[in-house]
């Protein structure tokens, strides 16, 4: 039996609000995840995280931000900097080498472009799910 603390967050930060909703609906549906919190700005996406300190993230690169967090890639630093074990998935149409270097030096652990590694979303987080399944405590 799984504990409600086994189960994992995520959190998505879209600013495509067509997208967002399509991302929270396939990810709702994977084994494992309880919780699906969405942003579509990059400040919201950092006090959700900071807020939830979700186990997983999935993150725009070019999305609406402030003067303090200007995009995706300052939410990823960010939030490696405060959580390192957050398993972090950069989802972009800007999936160019300068910006995988980037992101990689920020501490993605998956860069994948939106038109054509979309479906690998599922299989990292049902991944990431079953690596953080395991045997539950017993109650005597």
């Amino acid at each position: 039996m799984r504990l409600l603390s086994d189960f994992l967050t995520v959190l998505i930060l879209e600013d495509g609000t067509a997208l967002r909703r399509r991302l929270v609906d396939l990810i709702r549906s994977i084994a494992g995840v309880n919780e699906v919190l969405e942003a579509g700005d990059a400040p919201t996406a950092l006090a959700l995280a900071r807020r939830h300190r979700p186990q997983i993230v999935v993150l725009d690169i070019r999305v609406p931000g402030d003067a303090e967090v200007r995009n995706g890639l300052d939410v990823l630093g960010a939030i490696k900097r405060g959580e390192p074990d957050t398993y972090a998935i950069i989802l972009t149409n800007f999936a160019d080498a300068h910006y995988a270097r980037l992101a990689r030096q920020l501490g993605a652990d998956a860069f994948l472009d939106k038109s054509s590694e979309f479906d690998m979303l599922v299989s990292l987080i049902e991944d990431r799910s079953a690596r953080n399944e395991g045997p539950s405590p017993s109650v005597a």
